[in-house]
């Protein structure tokens, strides 16, 4: 019997309706898994982890939130922090 707890799955989100997206608040839209497969057994540290999705491409939200995610892991992940700054922002 396994003796640690076996960490329940998030809350489904609901699936889109038919409004409008910007009448809905979240809602199952994409399926994210790991490319590593970290996120497979139980027992990995990245079992059952949420992820949430930004369309750079259409969302003029999507940039200002990156550069706030890059400015937050500047001290603790500098060098991604560089990669999404020259990538997204512009950044040289």
């Amino acid at each position: 019997m396994h003796k640690e707890k076996i960490p329940l799955p998030p809350k489904p989100l609901p699936e889109r309706d038919d409004r409008p997206s910007e009448e809905q608040g979240m809602f199952r839209k994409y399926l994210v898994q790991r490319a590593d497969g970290k996120d497979k057994a139980i027992t990995d540290k990245h079992f059952n982890c949420e992820y949430y999705v930004l369309d750079i491409t259409h969302d003029p939200a999507a940039r200002p939130a990156l550069k706030a995610y890059a400015d937050a892991i500047e001290e603790t992940h500098p060098y991604l922090a560089r990669d999404i700054r020259v990538k997204y922002l512009g950044a040289d």
